[in-house]
């Protein structure tokens, strides 16, 4: 269960990071393919699986109704999610979208 919670916090501080930066920090570049590796190495396949499908489930949930929730959101709660706005990149953050992911596998799972 520690375990689990570990994971859940060091994947809130990526997708914060993410959302913000659009960047992972590494010096390498491809902080997303990494984050997944680092993921697959501290859990097992079943959570990795289920992390990457729902992690594509939020995302394709979020290019739906972002024009729609988008207008209606705090300001602060904007700015802070700047690289997630509909229409700023074709390119959005992956982290958050595998924290929604993992998240849902967890509690699932568990």
């Amino acid at each position: 269960m520690i375990h689990g919670a570990v994971v859940m916090v060091w994947l809130v501080l990526c997708a914060a990071q993410d959302v913000r930066q659009r960047l992972l920090a590494n010096r390498l570049g491809a902080g997303d393919v990494k984050l997944l590796a680092a993921l697959a190495l501290v859990s097992d396949a079943k959570y990795l699986l289920w992390s990457f499908v729902g992690a594509a489930v939020a995302n394709l949930v979020w290019l739906i109704l972002a024009p729609t929730l988008w207008p209606h959101m705090n300001q602060h709660l904007k700015k802070h999610m700047g690289y997630l706005a509909p229409g700023v990149s074709k390119k959005q953050p992956f982290a958050p979208f595998l924290l929604v992911g993992f998240s849902v596998a967890w509690f699932w799972i568990h």
